[in-house]
């Protein structure tokens, strides 16, 4: 049953239900998360494609709020950035795209691939009943009969050709039967005992169960293997990110606070709008009493209209829900992360708004930046500088090395390593 020590909070796709996110770790060191409603079930999300690899009918607004406006101010509270339908279209429609090239998937490397692909994406949008397709767009009438698919991975029945779920998996699908291929029996089970707790499945799964119980015990344990080492790739790569960490929170952060004032900062956050969202049920209905008390004299209608949140027509036909456009800037954002952490048992002693801006958004006020007329760091190389470094970070932040080709890794690790040292020369000559 549910335990009082989980933190609920809203799903981030606006569906309006609370949830709490069960970490699973693999043997292998990869890990997913499992959205849990309140009663410990997994979270089937009404606003994620579920069933049929096409359904992709999304019923919902350009953005992702809540329909209950009782749950959309909470929400505000929880996520500064709400997804877009069109991003998350994009997200499964690329899902699909990218595992249409199954071939192969009867050698491990190849294997490895295609799961930490999934497991990167089910990071990003923890979503379990949608499903899979192992095709491949480029088949011929021969290579449909024989797709060259492992026998563990093959549905068919008697090598005739059926529609969908043909070759289709659930995502914990996918990963149970790579891990059992891989000798990673433990894991396979995890996988597949979830599955089982879905409700749905394309495979068997409890004869799968079964068939993992009847194996022996000992082999398991003797596939089994330890964590891969770490290469000279991923050494050297882990080596430039600390670097980057070191520039952008002692280098970087110095030179800001030196060179613009806490003012100035606050209000060029203040200005720097990110995002735009709808009025919440309480801010409509303290406007509209507002107007119909005060009308266009109320100081808080004023204020509003300055503010461009919506035009005096729409305030007049009382269409101010549809109409709206109440920006979110970046001190919001600042201040809604320092109320996060400030719940949280890890706390900064001495917090700025600086603390909470992203290494982009920090580069994006710099370059922007104008004292008595002119630019505060005139050198463009400089400036294309800070924007290389903020590209590499964010680049292999999200993927793993071995998507890229060794010797492009290399160049562009020693080109950043070059970059931060022309920054902080510069930074140390050209301070205040």
């Amino acid at each position: 049953m549910f335990s009082m020590t989980h933190n609920l909070i809203q799903c981030q796709f606006g569906c309006g239900l609370k949830i709490y996110y069960e970490i699973i770790e693999f043997s292998d060191g990869w890990k997913i998360r499992i959205p849990r409603q309140d009663d410990d079930s997994i979270h089937d999300c009404s606003r994620l494609p579920s069933g049929e690899i096409d359904d992709m009918n999304f019923e919902f607004d350009e953005y992702l709020y809540p329909d209950d406006p009782d749950a959309d101010e909470e929400f505000h509270t929880e996520y500064d950035v709400p997804w877009l339908k069109e991003d998350l279209e994009d997200h499964f429609s690329e899902r699909i795209r990218q595992y249409g090239g199954w071939s192969g998937l009867e050698f491990k490397n190849t294997r490895d691939r295609f799961k930490k692909r999934l497991i990167q994406q089910l990071l990003e949008v923890p979503h379990f009943y949608d499903q899979i397709p192992l095709l491949d767009d480029e088949m011929s009438p021969a290579e449909i009969l024989d797709p060259f698919l492992p026998p563990c991975l093959d549905l068919r029945a008697d090598y005739t050709f059926d529609a969908p779920p043909y070759n289709c998996f659930h995502p914990l699908e996918i990963l149970g039967l790579f891990y059992q291929m891989d000798g990673r029996l433990g894991d396979a089970v995890t996988c597949f005992k979830l599955q089982e707790e879905l409700g749905v499945s394309i495979i068997d799964v409890k004869n799968k169960l079964k068939e993992i119980q009847q194996e022996e015990p000992k082999k398991s344990q003797v596939i089994q293997q330890p964590p891969r080492p770490e290469s000279e790739i991923e050494a050297e790569q882990r080596k430039v990110e600390m670097e980057i960490k070191k520039f952008e929170h002692k280098d970087f952060n110095k030179y800001i606070i030196a060179n613009i004032t806490k003012e100035e900062l606050r209000k060029k956050l203040q200005s720097t709008v990110i995002n735009y969202r709808q009025l919440t049920k309480k801010e409509k209905t303290k406007i509209v009493d507002e107007f119909k008390k005060d009308g266009m004299n109320s100081h808080l209608i004023q204020n509003v209209l300055k503010k461009k949140w919506f035009t005096e027509k729409d305030l007049n036909d009382f269409d101010i829900e549809k109409k709206c456009r109440v920006p979110s800037t970046l001190l919001d954002k600042a201040r809604k992360q320092q109320s996060k952490e400030e719940k949280r048992q890890l706390v900064r002693k001495n917090p700025i708004d600086l603390h909470f801006l992203s290494l982009g958004e920090k580069i994006q006020i710099v370059e922007n930046y104008t004292r008595n007329g002119d630019k505060l760091i005139k050198n463009k190389e400089i400036i294309e500088c800070l924007w290389s470094i903020n590209w590499y970070r964010n680049n292999l932040a999200h993927n793993e090395p071995d998507q890229y080709y060794s010797d492009g890794l290399e160049i562009t690790g020693q080109e950043t390593r070059i970059c931060i040292k022309k920054c902080k020369l510069y930074m140390e000559t050209e301070g205040v």
